[in-house]
């Protein structure tokens, strides 16, 4: 097993993600997990809900692996385009 020299450290926010989950963007169903970041591996367009929002965004012409510094709920299926996006948790 690899050595964790940094595991006595809190997983504060702003501390680097240390799991990577696959998103499958859908209408109603919350993401699994409220991450730290989003990354958008192929670009294209997202809508996107945030953590304590009460309503959905449109980030377009996101360029490919577009590290997004949002702490999303939702990410909607109907007018998303980018493929390959991940929650970094």
């Amino acid at each position: 097993m690899s050595e964790d020299r940094f595991v006595a450290y809190a997983g504060a926010i702003t501390a680097p993600a240390t799991r990577i989950l696959t998103v499958t963007p859908h209408d109603t169903n919350e993401l699994p997990r409220i991450g730290r970041a989003l990354i958008v591996a192929s670009g294209g367009t997202i809508v996107v809900r945030g953590m304590d929002d009460d309503h959905d965004e449109t980030l377009a012409a996101l360029p490919a692996y577009a590290m997004l510094a949002i702490r999303a709920r939702y990410i909607r299926a109907t007018g998303t385009t980018a493929t390959d996006i991940k929650v970094l948790d």
